[in-house]
């Protein structure tokens, strides 16, 4: 009976968070900047970007934490799992994430030093450096075939601010905020569904020069399906409701060793503009006993292309 309690108090948490999220994110007054917490869309683990980041519907390994936190409650074993990579050879990025059956508990980091300081006069100021650190919290159950998840982030900012003067500087400033996301997902057979509100509750970020900054609402559906050794996944993405995505990939598994392919893109969108936003990735993975070493190789149109790697421990 405690247990089904539990199952039902979380089950009614996630449906709290899609209710009232609408009321919390509108309150935003005057002078509240949205696009917070770029950091958590970045991706973490190499074989959802391999994957074209079409991993909602999919959520089947410790990934599931950074992606849809329902998927918790389906896994089949714990693992930890670790990421690193430079963005585009300037900044630099990381992940690190335990997932349980159920559970999760994972941090982000983000750190861009060097970057060149201006004022607004032009005048030439020192480096700074701009740092993000997070961390998520994950928990989940199953209510027959749909499985729930919420998952709870915080978000530590370090930046700079424009000391003035006869001799401008810069200042440091760092910011602090919460959000609160949900998830779901579905098995119908080989086809798994998925459904994801992130920032459905959130605190905005308050920074120490008494800036404001809001989150912005993301919701993703996807859905993949598992043929023998092929897997197919698909995501459509909304930002902020004036951002549209659509995510598709592919995995090819051939024993211990899997292929992977995959396209990120704007909805919608033609032309020379859609293009330059395209983003095709590949990738590879190989398993050796408990130990999941994957690849991923991305090609954005017109950035620098990027390699990113991961290890996961399987228990």
């Amino acid at each position: 009976m405690t247990g089904m309690r539990s199952k039902w108090a979380l089950a009614l948490a996630m449906v709290a968070v899609l209710a009232v999220g609408p009321a919390v994110a509108a309150a935003d007054g005057d002078g509240t900047v949205v696009g917070a917490g770029a950091i958590f869309q970045i991706g973490a683990g190499a074989r959802p970007l391999a994957l074209g980041g079409a991993f909602a519907g999919v959520s089947e390994d410790e990934n599931a934490l950074f992606y849809n936190p329902a998927g918790l409650a389906t896994l089949g074993r714990p693992g930890l799992t670790s990421f690193y990579s430079t963005q585009y050879q300037v900044v630099g990025y990381g992940a690190l994430g335990l997932a349980l059956r159920k559970l999760g508990v994972g941090a982000l980091y983000l750190n861009s030093p060097g970057i060149p300081g201006a004022g607004e006069g032009g005048e030439i100021l020192p480096n700074f450096a701009y740092s993000n650190l997070a961390g998520l919290v994950g928990a989940a159950t199953e209510l027959g075939p749909v499985a729930v998840g919420v998952r709870g982030k915080y978000l530590l900012v370090r930046s700079a601010e424009l000391v003035g003067g006869d001799e401008p500087d810069l200042g440091p400033a760092q910011g602090t905020g919460a959000a609160l996301d949900a998830g779901a997902l579905v098995q119908l057979g080989p086809v798994r569904l998925g459904l994801v509100v992130e920032n459905a509750v959130a605190t905005p970020i308050r920074y120490s020069t008494g800036a404001v900054e809001a989150w912005e609402r993301r919701l993703v559906a996807g859905a993949s399906v598992r043929l023998r050794s092929l897997l197919l996944a698909a995501d459509v993405e909304s930002v902020g409701g004036h951002s549209q995505y659509y995510h598709a990939g592919a995995e090819l598994g051939l024993g211990l060793l899997a292929l992977r392919g995959g396209i990120t893109a704007p909805m919608g969108g033609d032309g020379e503009d859609a293009a330059d936003s395209r983003e095709l990735t590949a990738g590879i993975g190989l398993r050796l006993g408990s130990l999941q070493v994957d690849y991923a190789y991305l090609m954005p149109a017109t950035l620098p292309d990027s390699h990113r790697l991961s290890l996961a421990l399987r228990f």
